[in-house]
């Protein structure tokens, strides 16, 4: 059997790196992860970890990057998750997360990557996106679609590196 992200991890108060990348890891993401108030980077990229995003994690004042791409994540993202007023990648890429992009997203001013491609995310992308400076937008393999509307359209294609491209009808 794999291991599991111990809830205990939450107690590190002074942490500031946490990266558990490539190590088989199942099981859920423990919510005790937003107690983490100096957290810099919280990388779990590329395990088998499952069930939802804890809302918790945008407790997470001071991080700058979140990568979970390639787990087994699922539900929605979470809104509380535009509380991360440091952060600036935010990969979630090749999961399971559904429903629509949160709106709140929009609120992390510093945030210049933003992946959330392989992920059956369906609905419009919040125009609130547009008060991002991003540098890379993956939204590609989703259901997704991007608003038609001019001022939309002019920051979609003012992202250097964007994949993605369904517009709604």
């Amino acid at each position: 059997m794999a291991d599991r992200v111990p809830p205990e991890l939450g107690q590190l108060s002074t942490l500031k790196i946490l990266d558990a990348s490539e190590n088989d890891l199942s099981g859920s993401i423990p919510p005790e992860l937003g107690n983490l108030s100096g957290l810099e980077l919280l990388a779990l990229d590329q395990n088998r970890l499952s069930g939802p995003l804890p809302p918790e994690l945008g407790n997470l004042r001071a991080l700058e990057d979140l990568v979970l791409r390639n787990n087994l994540v699922d539900g929605p993202i979470p809104p509380e998750l535009g509380n991360m007023r440091s952060l600036q990648q935010l990969d979630l890429a090749e999961n399971g997360l559904t429903g629509a992009l949160p709106p709140e997203l929009g609120s992390i001013g510093l945030l210049r990557t933003l992946s959330i491609a392989g992920n059956p995310l369906a609905g419009p992308l919040p125009g609130t996106l547009t008060r991002l400076t991003l540098e890379s937008f993956h939204w590609n393999d989703t259901d997704l679609c991007a608003p038609t509307d001019d001022a939309f359209q002019e920051w979609l294609n003012s992202i250097d590196d964007h994949l993605g491209d369904e517009n709604c009808s």
